[in-house]
């Protein structure tokens, strides 16, 4: 299915799921053992400095943040400028965080003052990082604009401007895309990337102007950087400013005051877009961004933290400061909300005090790893670390790894599906564990996703997220929900006057998808016999069908207007696919694949399963169930994981259209399904004409009725045939192109489907 990543205004709050409230969390909390600030490990390096809400905060002073720049963190305060909705009060104001009085204050941007060496201002704009160790911001004065630096809190709920407020020149022209420090001597260097910041993200090699630089304070002159800066960092007052970011060719770089590259050491993990850095006492650079923090000195690169391991799921990396070379102060936005954290260099290499488990994963996403760091957050015990392909790895390699590693006897505690190569192999040979499903079946799991991990009559695998498979026909050539045979559904089609059976499907998919899905249809292979039947009629008719229905390299939308039906690719469908479905099909009903009984519509599920060889089986199997948990499908269900954001807004208002897959606890689904209809006010913009635009998909009561139609029949998607997926494309490639006779694919086929079913049985 063809997809395009769609912007839109969202204006409900981000946390939107009702089943995440303090009565929720506080039950799971108590089912699971879990216990406050437990992440805080007795005799450890990681604090939480307690940050009110930046946004409650706001509101109680009559703010309503029409847009808000980034925050910037220094020793002493975290602070921003923004621009109020509310025109009469505050239009322009700064938020400033004392982490020695621990609150919020306001600073009147617009209003004039006079900073404490006397000098007069008529308004104040952006913060600035300072390198000294105090925030900065810049003056409008009668004689030009000046920097000063903002100290604590005094009485009325002020802040003053101190002394030492630097004049700065103002004869040249630089961009309004600027970003300006103090550093410890109070110079003042101001820098010009080029283009927007979308802009420079993605297209660093394509920058056609390079990054200006100017130290305001002093006659340097302006000089031109080959990159993007990010930030500046200093050691000691003596020692000279660097500047730290990307370079054209897309690897993080420094530079000096001159313009020159410096030769500098990085982690390879460090994320080029988003990463900030300082200096420790002893003179080492310390690097931080969502992930985690690593330490760059003469003895190599250590890391020192990882967020997700420790309980924190951030958004956004902000800043970092540290003053006196010990403890840093860490500034990143998680759940829509600043967080501030503070690192003591001297605690090191004190280890966590919790039992680890480890889960080894094809690929971690946003939801994923906030459901991780939660569990990390308040478990009390144990802590989960999760392992995917090392950089320029890729998944075979590490599945093939993994696979070593279990027959073993070693490896991971927990295994996601995606790295193993045959799960009811590893079962028969014990390398999984049975759990127990009535410790699950209470959870509020959907049944059908549940048994997605059952194997014989025993569960072995515990789902976390799931999606439908299924087919959809037009209206006129099926009647409602009906179920259709194989034969049934040749006949329609070569009747229905349509060139292709289904866009989406290629004459081999046609034979996986729509004629061998059923395994209880024994035209083609008895599973239950272990007897192959590729070369008997029924196959070889479904060969010929195939052939002549399967889509090609024709224009795609010519395509999707001349099939007789429309199925999802790779197993993933969202509720923005009604929309698509609405448009490609006009009035559908969705029937499924061909079955001999029932409705082919299927549940696939991500699963996790638990080696036989784990450790820490108490922990892995408490993590299974917090996972399952209404807490954690909530959290799960407030990410959209296939663009790695927060599903319902991000920080500056916009949102993508969901694409994630659907959460497996039903109560979090039906929730899900509200907030993300159209049809919700939350919703919807009304324009100034009256106008209303709808900024998700609308559903109808029939499409609704529809979805939860497919997800109450669904039928678990163990497919056997996906086992053999790779011998099927192989073998009927050549009858496909016209090299040879259907009865010798089918012949070649035969053989090798029977030797696979006889080392099965």
């Amino acid at each position: 299915m063809r997809r395009q990543n769609i912007i839109f205004f969202v204006l409900f709050p981000l946390i939107f799921l009702a089943g995440c409230g303090k009565n929720m969390i506080e039950k799971e909390i108590e089912e699971y053992r879990l216990s406050d600030a437990a992440h805080q490990w007795e005799g450890g390096p990681l604090q939480e400095v307690i940050v009110p809400p930046l946004k409650d905060f706001l509101l109680e002073n009559g703010v309503v943040p029409v847009w808000e720049e980034k925050l910037e963190i220094s020793d002493d305060s975290i602070a921003e400028y923004c621009a109020s909705k509310d025109g009469e009060k505050y239009p322009m104001c700064i938020p400033v965080f004392s982490f020695e009085k621990g609150e919020w204050a306001l600073i009147d941007a617009d209003a004039s003052g006079e900073t404490s060496d006397g000098i007069k201002y008529s308004s104040m704009s952006s913060p600035a990082m300072g390198l000294s160790g105090k925030t900065g911001v810049k003056i409008h004065t009668d004689s030009g604009n000046r920097m000063a630096e903002l100290s604590g809190a005094v009485p009325g709920e002020s802040y003053e401007l101190v002394t030492g407020s630097l004049e700065i020149s103002t004869g040249d022209k630089f961009g309004s895309f600027s970003k300006t420090i103090i550093d410890k001597g109070g110079d003042v260097y101001e820098w010009v990337s080029p283009g927007n910041t979308a802009e420079t993200y993605c297209k660093i090699p394509d920058m056609q102007d390079k990054t200006l630089l100017k130290c305001r304070t002093k006659d340097k002159g302006t000089v031109e950087i080959d990159g993007w800066l990010c930030g500046a960092v200093q050691k000691n007052r003596d020692s000279d400013v660097l500047f730290y970011g990307i370079d054209r060719g897309n690897n993080p770089s420094m530079w000096d005051a001159t313009g020159n590259k410096k030769d500098t050491a990085f982690p390879e993990e460090v994320s080029l877009y988003e990463y900030y850095v300082t200096c420790s006492a002893e003179g080492s650079f310390i690097y931080f961004d969502i992930n985690g923090l690593w330490e760059v000195s003469e003895l190599g690169t250590k890391k020192l933290l990882s967020f997700e391991e420790s309980g924190y799921k951030l958004q956004s990396a902000l800043g970092i400061s540290c003053g006196d070379g010990r403890i840093v102060r860490l500034l990143g936005e998680m759940d829509g909300e600043p967080l501030v954290l503070t690192y003591d260099l001297s605690k090191k290499d004190v280890p966590m005090d919790k039992k680890e488990i480890v889960l080894a994963m094809g690929l971690s996403n946003a939801a994923f790893s906030r459901m991780v760091a939660d569990f990390n957050r308040y478990d009390d015990e144990y802590r989960v670390t999760v392992r995917v392909p090392e950089r320029g790895e890729d998944i075979d390699s590490f599945r093939r790894r993994i696979q070593l590693e279990i027959s073993a006897g070693k490896g991971p505690d927990l295994l996601e599906e995606a790295v193993v190569n045959d799960i009811e192999t590893m079962i028969d040979k014990s390398f999984f564990k049975k759990l127990d499903i009535k410790t699950f079946k209470s959870s509020g799991c959907l049944e059908t996703a549940l048994l997605t991990g059952v194997y014989g009559k025993d569960l072995y695998g515990i789902p976390y997220e799931f999606s439908l498979d299924f087919a959809a026909i037009r209206k006129d050539e099926a009647s409602d929900n009906v179920n259709l045979s194989v034969e049934k559904m040749m006949e329609l089609v070569r009747a229905s006057g349509k060139k292709y059976l289904d866009s989406e499907c290629s004459p081999a998919n046609i034979v996986l998808k729509y004629g061998l899905y059923d395994e209880s249809n024994t035209d083609y292979i008895d599973w239950a016999k272990h007897k192959s039947k590729l070369t008997e009629k029924p196959f070889l008719d479904l060969l010929s069908f195939a052939a002549k229905y399967g889509a090609g390299d024709s224009d795609y939308e010519s395509m999707k207007k001349q099939s007789f039906a429309k199925s999802p690719t790779y197993f993933t469908f969202t509720l923005s696919d009604f929309k698509e479905y609405s448009e490609d099909l006009g009035e559908y009903v969705i029937t499924g694949y061909p079955r001999k009984e029932g409705h082919g519509i299927y549940m696939t599920a991500n699963r996790i399963y638990l080696s036989s060889h784990s450790k820490e089986e108490e922990g892995a199997v408490r993590f299974l169930r917090y996972l399952v948990s209404e807490r954690a499908q909530g959290l799960y269900a407030a990410y959209d994981d296939m663009n790695d954001i927060v599903r319902s807004a991000d920080k500056d208002g916009y949102s993508l259209i969901g694409r994630s897959l659907f959460p497996i606890h039903r109560t979090i689904l039906e929730q899900l399904i509200k907030k993300e209809d159209g049809n919700n006010p939350d919703n919807q913009i009304k324009t100034y004409g009256g106008q209303i635009l709808y900024l998700k998909v609308r559903l109808s009561e029939k499409q609704k009725e529809e979805f939860w139609f497919m997800v109450d029949n669904a039928l678990t998607g163990n497919f056997r045939i996906k086992q053999l997926e790779e011998i099927f494309r192989e073998e009927l490639e050549p009858y496909f192109e016209g090299q040879c006779s259907a009865e010798t694919a089918a012949a070649k086929l035969d053989n090798r489907v029977q030797t696979y079913l006889n080392e099965k049985n």
